[in-house]
């Protein structure tokens, strides 16, 4: 695999050390309770409020089990269609655009992330997890890109995070038709900071079938979003 590029490292003590089963459904703002000799999902009460989001309500989840890390796909997942798809973005420069509440590429065409995604990522943000990526789109300069431009809350952005190092944005070689390559590259991020991350630790969140099978193969719990990720899940 291409070497990574030297960036901030993840910040310490953000990563929780609880195992989870696997689950096809279930909310991605949980927490792991016994139920029956086994683990569940279950929702909390308990909410806070974003600025930026205005009325809408994020959970809270201080206090609950949580996992060591949530890896989202992002095409289909995050956003639709895929950002490589034919006939859909020209391309960079990306911005983002206060009107639309999104990104949008240089003919200002946006690009369509699902309605739930900031709450879901700053309700992890706000508990500590931390957040990767594990794609198999084409364009990772475009994916980095409207990453990085994404605005989720007042001087917050959705490239903020991400570090660089938890983003596994790759269709070559080995990285193609599985994304076995891509966890395996999310562990040793982890371990160049000191800490193991075992697959029983990462919630993975992806459109397609066959990898969220893949993924519990190895021993990850993971959640098939079809039609993108939402609170529901």
């Amino acid at each position: 695999p291409a070497a990574r590029p030297t960036v901030a490292p993840i910040a310490k003590g953000s990563v929780a050390r609880h195992t989870i089963t696997h689950t096809e459904t279930g909310s991605v703002i949980a927490a792991m309770t016994p139920k029956h000799g086994s683990v569940v999902l279950s929702a909390r009460a308990e909410r806070t409020t974003s600025p930026s989001l205005g009325r809408h309500l994020l959970p809270a989840l201080d206090g609950m089990s949580l996992p060591g890390l949530v890896v989202l796909d992002l095409d289909d997942t995050c956003w639709s269609p895929a950002l490589d798809a034919k006939n859909n973005l020209r391309g960079p420069p990306f911005r983002w655009c206060d009107s639309n509440r999104t990104v949008v590429d240089c003919l200002n065409k946006p690009v369509r992330v699902y309605p739930d995604v900031p709450k879901v990522l700053l309700a992890l943000h706000g508990a500590g997890v931390p957040i990767a990526v594990a794609s198999h789109n084409s364009k990772r300069s475009w994916c980095d890109e409207v990453i990085n431009n994404f605005v989720l809350d007042d001087d917050l952005k959705w490239g903020d995070l991400i570090p660089e190092q938890l983003r596994i944005i790759r269709c070559d070689g080995g990285y193609w038709p599985t994304k076995k390559e891509h966890f395996k590259d999310l562990q040793e991020a982890f371990a160049a900071e000191g800490r193991r991350l075992d697959f029983s630790e990462m919630l993975f969140f992806d459109d397609g079938n066959k990898v969220c099978k893949q993924a519990r193969h190895l021993g990850a719990a993971a959640v098939r979003c079809v039609g993108g990720i939402s609170m529901e899940y």
